[in-house]
């Protein structure tokens, strides 16, 4: 029976190893059976599983935060024999910054609310625009970053983005309404009405 452990080493990362955006990590086994399967643990959490070669995880550091982390892998042989290695990396991601800026068309129409507010987003951040009407206007459409006839809007942030939201004025017209002349004709019963 085989009962020697496989010899695992991570050979496309170092110890301290500074590290950002999609890191590969690359793992060679060898053993005097086969193996069966390598697992990837991203401090102590397993995020993969790979069972052919090459032995490799591509890890997303952005879903980490900026730091040290703890990369091991185990690998299992056919007689479930274990042999394991690991790294300490330190994470570095610049996080980009994008600006959202809102215009307002004519000036004083309305307002719109940001959700989140700030209007300085973390690339890849959704931001909700609410146009809202002041008295006298009412919402048309926006242009610029985004085209829509709806007052309520989600942007990402993938870029510097300058939208423009556009109120109409509303016509009113100052004549008094009209009243409709109802002819009684002579000793007509009226519903609910009296008749002598």
């Amino acid at each position: 029976a085989d009962v020697s452990s496989p010899v695992v080493s991570i050979v496309s990362l170092s110890n301290n190893q500074v590290v950002s955006g999609i890191v590969n990590i690359n793992v060679s086994v060898s053993d005097d059976g086969d193996i069966s399967r390598v697992l990837f643990y991203i401090d102590g959490v397993c995020v993969s599983t790979d069972t052919t070669l090459p032995y490799s995880y591509s890890w997303d550091t952005l879903s980490v935060s900026n730091g040290t982390h703890t990369i091991r892998v185990v690998g299992y042989d056919t007689s479930n024999n274990t042999g394991q290695a690991q790294v300490v990396v330190n994470v570095n991601n610049v996080v980009t910054n994008y600006t959202l800026t809102v215009n307002i068309v004519p000036q004083g129409a309305g307002n719109v609310n940001l959700v989140p507010s700030g209007g300085v987003y973390v690339a890849g951040s959704t931001v909700t625009l609410t146009a809202l009407a002041n008295e006298g206007y009412r919402f048309s459409h926006w242009s610029g970053g985004i085209s829509s006839t709806s007052s309520v809007v989600d942007v990402v942030m993938d870029s510097n983005k300058e939208i423009v939201a556009h109120f109409s004025v509303v016509i009113s017209t100052d004549e008094p309404p009209q009243i409709n002349s109802i002819n009684l004709v002579e000793n007509q019963v009226l519903s609910g009405g009296y008749r002598p």
